[in-house]
């Protein structure tokens, strides 16, 4: 607020991303613009095509003075679920824009996961300046299927393919329970009081969800009968689940779909 001495300019802005008193969030405000150019010129007598260079100019006075508060703490690990997620995304933009950047940009990330963090057989959960660490869960070798599917469909290299087969076999192996649906660690995974098992969705798709539709690609890239009947076998135990509640397993509904 001080660091804008014209009374003028302070109130164009505070009014211009709602600030006030009580705040919008646990009693301060998250700026966020509340009013458009016309408004914002009407309310203080300007003209419409006036306002942009004069909000960027007043932002750039706020942003000099962030610059000189000490800065938060950046998380900058690398996690192969969310990597997965944002190649999916790169991919489909890439096909519907017809933007090859995207999709160089998924394939050189996909490389990169299986360079750096698919060691001896084994995916992991994490990567920080130049160490990958920990064992990976099941989102996360269900998210990177998907993805290489995803790129094998854009790009029809074998290499992709093989990646993802190698992939699900692993998941197959080491994940699956003997009553048809996955834990969300590996057989061999550090001892937990209770081995976790994820079959809602939450902020992020379950993994089960997940390896369900990761699988029932892979079947029908290969024609495997088997691997489709497990799947099936998964459909069947979350069945009633989804029709309950079928906002909460919308992955599953995802995986349905394409089956």
């Amino acid at each position: 607020r001080d660091s804008i001495g014209d009374i003028k300019d302070r109130e164009l802005v505070l009014t211009a991303y709602g600030f006030t008193t009580e705040g919008n969030f646990e009693g301060k405000t998250i700026p966020r613009r509340v009013l458009d150019d016309e408004q914002l010129a009407d309310k203080f007598d300007l003209s419409t095509e006036d306002i942009p260079h004069h909000i960027s100019c007043l932002n750039q006075r706020l942003l000099e003075v962030r610059e000189k508060r000490i800065r938060p703490g950046t998380d900058d690990k690398v996690l192969v679920a969310w990597n997965g997620w944002m190649d999916l995304v790169f991919l489909e933009a890439g096909g519907y824009l017809n933007n090859s950047n995207y999709t160089d940009m998924a394939t050189r990330n996909l490389a990169f996961i299986l360079s750096e963090m698919h060691k001896n057989g084994r995916l992991s959960r994490s990567w920080r300046s130049g160490k990958a660490a920990y064992g990976g869960y099941l989102e996360d070798y269900a998210t990177t299927i998907i993805a290489l599917l995803g790129l094998y469909n854009s790009n029809p290299d074998p290499a992709w393919f093989a990646a993802a087969t190698q992939l699900s076999d692993t998941m197959i192996e080491h994940f699956l329970g003997s009553d048809g649906l996955f834990y969300d660690t590996r057989d061999d995974h550090e001892s937990l009081l209770i081995r976790p098992r994820e079959i809602q969705d939450n902020a992020t798709p379950s993994g089960n969800a997940l390896a369900a539709y990761a699988l029932l690609q892979i079947a029908a890239y290969q024609g495997d009968g088997k691997l489709r009947d497990l799947v099936e076998n998964m459909l069947g135990r979350v069945q009633s689940f989804v029709y309950q509640h079928p906002t909460a397993f919308s992955q599953w509904l995802y995986a349905l779909d394409f089956a």
